[in-house]
């Protein structure tokens, strides 16, 4: 779960949440959609963003920049998205990087709440509607299942959505009257497969996390985070 940090939220405290990710969440998407609801659901609460967001980039860049990118600026919450980026990735790679941005977290301070988010692109549409997480976010699991990090595939429903034929996966805005009439009532998703139009891709990232949180909610004390014994023994916690 994310105790602490909904504690905080819900007493009406100061809250930092920090976003560490590529471009998907530099984007005007998820990110400032995520934000606007925490300030919507917890009116009393001061919350504040730290933007570690830089495109094309992935966990092997970010764990390397967190400290002055993040943790200088004491984040309450840390969503970490790298699962497109790091798609080329090794899975061994991904551990050493993603389990030395929760080492260097929790060692700067316990009690700051992490969860892994994960978004797609190209073939990783198909590989989640085999039923499978694609590789990169597969090797993420795994690190947050050592730590009992909570994580949200962002992705799910888009996947369900497209296979039923409601979402169009890649595609250009319509323009005539005849391409708004081919297009009907799906949900245009991206022009390029990999970054969401605003008003609708990112709005579906936006809504997995509202029902991922109605869930993440339910679970977990606040308190310290404990520091498991490390999960590869070569990770970046030193970075």
């Amino acid at each position: 779960g994310l105790p602490n940090v909904l504690a905080k939220l819900k007493a009406g405290a100061e809250v930092r949440i920090a976003y560490l990710g590529g471009s998907i969440t530099a984007q005007a998407g998820w990110r400032p959609k995520t934000l606007n609801w925490f300030r919507k659901q917890f009116p009393n609460a001061k919350v504040s963003e730290i933007n570690a967001a830089i495109g094309g980039t992935g966990s092997d860049l970010g764990v390397f920049r967190l400290r002055h990118d993040v943790l200088e600026h004491k984040p309450d919450l840390l969503f970490v998205e790298f699962a497109v980026n790091d798609g080329g990735a090794p899975p061994e790679q991904i551990y050493r990087c993603m389990e030395g941005i929760v080492r260097q977290t929790w060692k700067q301070d316990a009690t700051t709440d992490i969860c892994f988010v994960y978004t797609l692109a190209g073939n990783m549409l198909e590989t989640l509607q085999e039923g499978r997480f694609p590789r990169s976010a597969s090797a993420m699991e795994k690190v947050a299942d050592h730590y009992g990090i909570p994580s949200i595939h962002m992705g799910m429903e888009v996947a369900r959505l497209e296979k039923a034929g409601k979402l169009v996966f890649k595609g250009e805005k319509p323009k005539t009257d005849a391409e708004k009439a081919a297009l009907g009532d799906k949900i245009l998703f991206s022009p390029d497969g990999v970054h969401p139009y605003t008003d609708t891709g990112h709005q579906l990232y936006l809504e997995a996390v509202v029902r991922s949180f109605a869930r993440i909610e339910q679970v977990g004390t606040p308190g310290p985070h404990p520091l498991a014994a490390p999960f590869v023994a070569d990770n970046w916690e030193a970075a």
